[in-house]
């Protein structure tokens, strides 16, 4: 199953991801990376890239919050 990977500014994509299980049950196959204030942007790219590697053979697709902004940045490194 492809995976699904959410990086956003503070805990935006952990709610998102209760807001949708609330409707539509417990999903498999997202994670979440928080940007939190004062986090190492090294870190963060350390993080997308773990979560990325956990789908090597089925693919994952990377959702940011906004375009522009130190996630979606930080992720358009991992453009494939």
């Amino acid at each position: 199953m492809i995976g699904i990977i959410l990086v956003t500014h503070g805990s935006f994509g952990s709610e998102l991801i209760k807001t949708a299980e609330m409707i539509v049950g417990k999903q498999d196959s997202i994670e979440t990376i928080s940007m939190q204030e004062g986090s190492s942007l090294a870190a963060i790219a350390d993080d997308i890239e773990s979560a990325i590697e956990k789908y090597a053979n089925s693919g994952a697709i990377v959702f940011t919050d906004m375009f522009g902004g130190s996630p979606s940045n930080i992720s358009m490194a991992y453009l494939g």
